[in-house]
């Protein structure tokens, strides 16, 4: 079976240096709303594509991969971040990333998910498809597709992995399909 990972084309908000939480809270929204740069399509033999419920994976897949079977699901869905506490003081964007995504990494409630709740989405995912054994294109977002990456591998798909995938980047991975099953799974 032939997976091929593919990262959203590049979202077209410009991010100010610096938030106050509900200031960046209100741009991660924006951010999951805004359209995506048009990207020139790639030609792949594989109908069946999945795509997240976020609008701009579903217009990615529409530049990419045009006239395909199209199944979208919430278990690709970005993890969802936001500010790492309440403040109306402006800290840098960068800070905000990072404390909101170590807060994911501890399974903070302030977050929406906990990496945990991510990684069954991913397993959920990766059995989904493996029970239907058929190739097939995910087109996906940053964080979410490294974790996959790295639970593919545990399960015996070959291909890269590499912690940052650029916007418009696919990745392949294959793994040995047996009567709707894999083989070589690790769980």
């Amino acid at each position: 079976m032939r997976v091929v990972l593919l990262r959203h084309a590049r979202v077209l908000v410009d991010w100010k240096k610096r938030y106050s939480s509900s200031g960046y809270d209100d741009e991660n929204a924006n951010y999951d709303r805004a359209p995506v740069e048009p990207l020139p399509p790639i030609d792949m033999a594989i109908r069946k594509v999945y795509v997240s419920t976020l609008p701009r994976s579903a217009a990615t897949a529409a530049f990419l991969v045009g006239d395909k079977d199209i199944e979208v699901t919430s278990l690709l869905d970005e993890v969802p971040i936001r500010s790492f506490k309440d403040s109306e003081r402006h800290l840098p964007t960068w800070l905000w990333n990072v404390m909101a995504t170590l807060q994911w990494h501890a399974g903070s409630s302030r977050q929406r998910e906990t990496r945990k709740e991510t990684q069954r989405k991913i397993d959920a995912f990766l059995d989904m498809i493996e029970e239907r054994g058929e190739d097939c294109i995910v087109v996906g977002h940053g964080i979410h597709f490294y974790d996959m990456m790295k639970r593919m591998k545990a399960r015996g798909y070959g291909g890269k992995i590499k912690k940052y995938m650029r916007n418009g980047e696919f990745r392949e991975f294959v793994v040995e399909a047996r009567a709707g099953k894999t083989t070589g799974e690790k769980r």
